[in-house]
């Protein structure tokens, strides 16, 4: 989306077929760095990463970094990032990619400007996800990172489980009574 509109090799609105669209939509282009949390926190060598990748001469006008959960940035990488989002190269843009603002540091919000997006309709995702059945679409509240924690192997085997103790529960009136 908007890293691809920025990398556009032809348009200022993503075209979607030149090779810098095409290399945005696999993560390979070569001015798009794009972080994710190692475990359960994005660490300071995930910082100093984006710190080099800015400091490398650019072979393009614009470089996006993109920090997906950024409400993951453990103390110390936050704090590292501070100065480069403060004063960032010329033509560099960030997108800190986080559920709320309110999960992110002060000190990054400050720095940054809050954008909204509405969940998407359950067209849109049965648009995206073909495949998926209908009680998905509707139960995953317009978001494909939902969808698939439903369709998680082992989400529906505990749903299958928890289903069981609670046909259990209305079909034995002592189920949950001691028997001492």
């Amino acid at each position: 989306g908007f890293a691809q509109a920025l990398l556009c090799e032809k348009t200022r609105t993503a075209c979607g077929s030149c090779p810098g669209c095409l290399r945005v939509a696999a993560g390979a282009h070569e001015s798009l760095k794009i972080v994710l949390p190692t475990g359960s926190q994005i660490k300071i060598d995930d910082s100093r990463d984006i710190i080099e990748f800015l400091s490398l001469q650019s072979l393009t006008p614009r470089r996006v970094v993109i920090i997906d959960q950024a409400q993951l940035l453990n103390l110390q990488a936050a704090n590292s990032l501070l100065k480069t989002l403060e004063e960032p190269p010329a033509e560099t843009y960030f997108f800190l990619l986080a559920p709320s603002a309110a999960g992110l540091l002060p000190t990054l919000r400050s720095r940054s400007r809050t954008v909204g997006f509405k969940p998407l309709k359950s067209e849109e995702i049965r648009r995206g996800a073909t495949e998926a059945p209908e009680w998905a679409v509707r139960a995953c509240q317009g978001s494909f990172e939902k969808l698939a924690q439903l369709l998680d192997v082992s989400e529906i085997e505990i749903r299958g489980q928890a289903f069981l103790v609670l046909q259990q529960f209305f079909e034995d009136k002592e189920f949950l009574t001691e028997n001492t």
